[in-house]
């Protein structure tokens, strides 16, 4: 009887043993799948940005990642960049702009003042190397 009991015990342990090890192996997968959909999202945002900008942009408003530009097609921006995310403000023609190397672009004053507290995109939050 008792080594009865005894192998029942054991069985219950290698069940619980397998299902943790089960549990486990869904949790890595998981986390696999989202760091690819997170990945996948990042591609696919920046595809965009690149689209975006290929289509709405001409090339003398986009120069060199971190230089003052002026921005001359303002009204061909669409609705999701019409404003600097850091004032509000909605960009007009001639706005003096600073394009991130991530490709967002603010108001020249806007992101200098924002990179004196931050080192990241207000946007994205890619970090912005000095």
């Amino acid at each position: 009887m008792k080594k009865k009991k005894k192998i029942e015990e054991e069985k219950k342990k290698i069940i619980i043993k397998e299902i943790e090890e089960d549990k486990k192996r869904k949790e890595k997968e998981e986390k696999k799948r989202k760091e690819e959909e997170d990945k996948k999202r990042k591609e696919i945002k920046t595809n965009r940005l690149i689209t975006h900008y290929n289509k709405h942009i001409s090339k003398t408003d986009i120069l060199n990642p971190m230089q003052e530009n002026k921005l001359e097609n303002a009204s061909k921006l669409d609705d999701e960049n019409k404003r600097c995310i850091i004032c509000l403000q909605n960009y007009k023609k001639n706005d003096t702009t600073i394009h991130l190397p991530c490709l967002y672009f603010f108001h020249s004053k806007c992101i200098r003042n924002y990179l004196k507290n931050h080192s990241d995109c207000p946007l994205c939050h890619n970090i912005i190397k000095p």
